[in-house]
């Protein structure tokens, strides 16, 4: 889901990729492998601003999760802070 239409659709957006985390780190997915992606774009937003809109969400998502999977990502523009928090998912303090 890359083309949102309008800027609901980050919304929309949001909400698959924070359901597909969920799928991961639950218990039950029975070893599939879980690719997601963030980018997006919307006829009056581009790629950048809707990566403004989700890239804090998922770090904040993702640190707030706890350990576990989160499955692969693919994101634009990825900063230390999302790498730092998709790998410390992935580690018990």
């Amino acid at each position: 889901h890359y083309s949102l239409g309008d800027s609901a659709g980050i919304e929309t957006k949001w909400t698959e990729v924070r359901d597909l985390i969920k799928f991961a780190h639950s218990s039950g997915r029975g070893g599939k492998f879980c690719l997601n992606f963030t980018s997006g774009y919307t006829g009056s937003f581009g790629v950048t601003e809707v990566s403004n809109v989700i890239n804090p969400r998922l770090v904040e998502y993702v640190r707030g999760i706890g350990t576990g999977c989160c499955g692969t990502f693919a994101c634009d523009f990825i900063t230390a802070e999302i790498a730092s928090a998709l790998a410390g998912a992935n580690f018990i303090e």
